[in-house]
């Protein structure tokens, strides 16, 4: 009955993926964890560059509206012009 019991000391340890417990390797992995960080600063770089600011989202609101009203306006007056020739 004893044969089917298992000690931990006979259990193996369950590796983790990619992992050896450090040495070389260890090395290997952060050297190219710090080359892949260096490409995201500079993709993050420039991504900043184009990236619209509150004022100017606002300033393009306000284009926006004054076209907008500008053609309402525009588009009453003609109607206006249009039914006094009428009339």
């Amino acid at each position: 009955m004893t044969d089917k019991v298992r000690h931990l000391h006979t259990v193996p340890p369950v590796a983790q993926p990619g992992a050896n417990g450090g040495g070389d390797d260890f090395d290997t992995r952060l050297r190219a964890l710090e080359i892949q960080m260096g490409r995201m600063d500079e993709r993050v770089a420039g991504m900043q560059e184009n990236m619209a600011t509150k004022n100017d989202i606002t300033n393009l609101k306000v284009w926006i509206l004054g076209g907008v009203l500008s053609g309402i306006i525009l588009a009453a007056l003609i109607a206006v012009t249009v039914v006094k020739a009428f009339l």
